[in-house]
């Protein structure tokens, strides 16, 4: 190659040159790209051979890019050399960025951001941090199993009938296509509807899409967690903290109060029960009712003893008091165990009126809806023991349903 034919090659790396489909330098794009197929190769198949987890394996690929890999400028001028072999390095190291910066080179604004652990951030910055409003997607955390089988599901798709996201990866059916294939992989795999929306509609992998202040998740947000689940409701100093509802992969849910991470409060947690047919051949699931606990939740000490010692523990997130309502309609209504089971924690007490009639003692109660009949006991390891009479009672009408 001559020498002019070099100088063109050279010209074609514009290191200004935006890329329009995601707002990045192209170089730095393309730079990113290539570190991303490098980290998806078999481990025999990686050239330089490393471990993508690791920071110092991925800077040993940026050198070996800068200096072997396609983009490597034509020439044999070691300045340029150098200063491409240094930007696969800054790359690597310190991300993608593009937005604006303040007068102290801050991010600041509305921006967009991939971190050199892989995570992306789109959203606003103030003063550096994240601030406002803005999406936080940890690609590092990897997929859930849930959404690993959500993903397997569209794949098998036509390829007219996907999408595919430039900055995630992830494929996605089209849109209007959207309602029939949440219906489709809810039956097919038993896995609640929020959840599966929830990933064709913002990705597979973990995320914060919601309010940020000083850098931290504060006030209204959507989170999906490491193992599928979602939450959607109030934060505050990076907790779920406020009202706010839960959807678990099962299909259970949670909506009611939190604080400081913890359910705390008055709160209803639903069970999900998933009916099983088979329809050609094919398993088919029906979500319905499979009762619920609705009560007062939050936390209780307890000792432990650990190696000959007594240690003093707090479970936290924990039903105190409340009903706990069975698909058959008896319901059981009093106190509860840090493991969320149905326990009297006091023995009746029995007293009188001015007049000598009994009152209703303050303590664990069974009803049973169906017969209009309620009974006084103990619950203790899951066993009841009754300590009055049944009684006929007037159902209220929030009981009628069951």
């Amino acid at each position: 190659m001559s020498d002019d034919e070099g100088e063109k090659e050279l010209i074609k790396i514009d290191y200004d040159a935006i890329d329009e489909s995601t707002g990045f330098k192209k170089v730095d794009w393309e730079i990113w790209k290539a570190l991303e197929e490098w980290k998806e190769k078999p481990e025999d198949e990686r050239e330089p051979a490393g471990d993508p987890a690791e920071l110092e394996s991925r800077l040993e690929w940026a050198k070996w890019f800068g200096t072997e890999g396609p983009m490597k400028p034509s020439t044999e001028e070691p300045k340029i050399l150098s200063t491409f072999e240094n930007r696969c390095i800054a790359v690597v190291r310190l991300g993608l960025y593009a937005g604006v910066r303040d007068d102290f080179s801050q991010r600041n604004g509305k921006s967009k951001a991939i971190y050199s652990n892989g995570d992306i951030y789109e959203g606003q910055f103030y003063e550096g941090k994240k601030n406002g409003q803005g999406k936080y997607v940890s690609k590092s955390l990897g997929k859930s199993e849930v959404d690993k089988l959500i993903e397997g599901m569209i794949m098998q798709l036509p390829e007219e009938e996907r999408l595919k996201s430039e900055l995630t990866g992830c494929w996605c059916c089209v849109p209007d296509k959207k309602d029939e294939v949440v219906h489709q992989i809810t039956e097919s795999l038993a896995i609640g509807e929020e959840i599966v929306r929830t990933a064709l509609e913002l990705g597979y992998y973990p995320f914060y899409l919601g309010d940020y202040e000083n850098g931290i998740r504060s006030g209204i947000g959507v989170m999906k967690s490491r193992d599928g689940s979602v939450y959607k409701g109030e934060w505050l100093n990076g907790k779920r903290h406020g009202e706010g509802i839960i959807y678990y992969a099962n299909g259970d849910s949670y909506s009611g109060n939190w604080k400081e991470g913890h359910k705390d409060g008055y709160g209803t947690y639903t069970f999900a029960y998933w009916l099983k047919t088979i329809v050609n051949d094919k398993p088919r699931y029906t979500l319905t009712e499979g009762g619920d606990y609705r009560g007062e939740w939050g936390s209780e000490s307890y000792s432990e003893e650990v190696d000959g010692e007594k240690v003093d523990k707090t479970a936290r997130g924990v039903i105190k008091e409340g009903e706990w309502r069975m698909p058959d309609g008896f319901h059981f209504e009093g106190t509860f165990d840090r493991h969320n089971q149905p326990h009297t924690l006091y023995a009746p007490q029995p007293s009188l009126h001015a007049d000598g009639v009994a009152a209703p003692p303050p303590q664990t109660c069974m009803h049973f809806p169906r017969w209009g009949l309620s009974q006084f006991g103990i619950m203790k390891k899951g066993q009841w023991s009754p300590q009055f009479k049944l009684t006929a009672v007037q159902p209220a009408a929030a009981e009628t349903g069951y």
